[in-house]
């Protein structure tokens, strides 16, 4: 609680801040494909991205221009891993939810050309539940022993970074609109409690509390408000 109360002050500040430079306001919205690459976990997962970018565009009079401001994304649906046993055969299904709110900067290199490259990097707060499904057949054998089964377990929301690079397209038919994409990997680690799966460590496998690499990548396609 004490870690979302400092991040949402800190971003108050960052707004504040940003609010009286002299500059250009920019809203972005997109949407992509986002892949996990969670440490200890051998097969990855996929699934949607959804997110806001709300910037400010600093005027310089170089061919660098500086944008910065908050970025906000979510998972839709979560992150899912099949966890089997020793033979093959499937237990549980583990679905991590990802939130990320935090600050952005992108540093652009305007041109001549069709597309403006340029830089990208981003640091605040990942979060999001992590549940669980269990198959029919654990379900009876847990119902056999007179075992309860955890719907979730507990996980951390942490700092983490993300890193990247883009294209923007000013679009000659709308006034200050562009099209842009962005390649974007976050590292961050989470530490997830696995203490409530231990019920079936006897006959299924073992489990525990550790800090799990939880890095991902994603590839993002959007449309912004001023350039």
């Amino acid at each position: 609680m004490k870690t979302r109360i400092f991040s949402f002050i800190t971003m108050i500040i960052l707004l504040l801040t940003v609010h009286s430079i002299n500059g250009q306001g920019i809203v972005g919205l997109y949407t992509g494909h986002s892949n996990s690459s969670f440490e200890k976990q051998v097969e990855s997962s996929g699934s949607f991205l959804f997110g806001l970018q709300a910037m400010y565009s600093l005027k310089t009079p170089s061919i660098i221009k500086l944008n910065f401001g908050l970025e906000f994304n979510y998972l839709a649906p979560s992150f899912s891993f099949d966890v089997k046993d020793q033979s093959g055969l499937k237990l549980v299904t583990r679905n991590q939810k990802q939130l990320f709110i935090g600050a952005l900067v992108k540093v652009l290199l305007v041109n001549r050309f069709i597309l403006d490259p340029y830089l990208r990097l981003g640091a605040g707060l990942y979060s999001g539940g992590h549940t669980l499904e269990f198959t029919e057949s654990i379900k009876q054998e847990a119902q056999q022993q007179q075992v309860p089964l955890p719907d979730k377990l507990d996980i951390s929301s942490s700092f983490g970074f993300n890193l990247g690079f883009g294209v923007k397209y000013k679009l000659p038919s709308m006034l200050n609109s562009a099209l842009f994409m962005e390649f974007v990997y976050n590292i961050v680690s989470r530490e997830i409690d696995e203490s409530p799966l231990n019920v079936l460590a006897a006959a299924r496998g073992s489990f525990n509390k550790n800090t799990q690499g939880a890095n991902s990548w994603a590839l993002l396609a959007g449309f912004q408000f001023g350039i």
